[in-house]
This record gives C-alpha cells, sequence and structure tokens, in this order.
C-alpha cells in the first residue's frame, strides 16, 4: 500500500479525470442513458474493490474486478450499437449482450 509516498498530483489528476467523465456521463444521460448506466455500474462496484476500506492484509482486492466491469462490458455493448445504427453491427451487438447477460448469471 503507497500510504503516504503517492504524489498528491496523481491523487489530483486521477480525481479530475473520475470527475470529467463523471460529467460528461451526466451531460450525456439523455441522449445515452447507456454511458451513465455503463460508468456508474463501473464506479458504484468499483469501490469495495479498490481498497479505501481495507478488509484483510491486501490492499486491493483486484480478483473481484470482473464485477465493475460488467458496466464497462455493457457500454460498449450499447455503445457499438448506436453507433452502428443500420448495419449488421446492430445485430451482433444485441447478441453480445445476450451472450454478456447469459454468462453473467451462469457464473
Amino acid at each position: 500500500h503507497p500510504g503516504e509516498t503517492l504524489a498528491t498530483w496523481k491523487g489530483g489528476l486521477s480525481a479530475l479525470a473520475l470527475l470529467s467523465v463523471t460529467f460528461i456521463c451526466i451531460r450525456l444521460m439523455k441522449k445515452a442513458p447507456y454511458f451513465a448506466f455503463g460508468w456508474f455500474w463501473y464506479v458504484g462496484t468499483l469501490i469495495p474493490v479498490i481498497g479505501i476500506l481495507q478488509v484483510g492484509a491486501q490492499s486491493m482486492a483486484d480478483r473481484y474486478t470482473y464485477m465493475p466491469l460488467i458496466g464497462i462490458f455493457c457500454l460498449i455493448v450499447w455503445g457499438v450499437s448506436d453507433f452502428f445504427p443500420n448495419t449488421k453491427f446492430r445485430t451482433k451487438s444485441a447478441l453480445a449482450g445476450i451472450t454478456l447477460s447469459s454468462l453473467l448469471v451462469v457464473t
């Protein structure tokens, strides 16, 4: 765990990036609600994983990152579908969404 050795500018830059993406996501909420869903899923489920509140000796619980990544995958699948509205990519992204949902249930 980096403790007090982490540079302040790195934390500030990370916070700025987090707030910037969140602001963009809020601005796009009406036009592309999947973006907000995917981002807030990612951030919301990442909080227990990143190690701010530690449980045990580990500084991060990387083995649980599959849960936050579901939000990013949803964002990608719906984004591809929205980016290619009248092509066969739309059907393929819908199939990818169904496949990911099925795998989620099986997992």
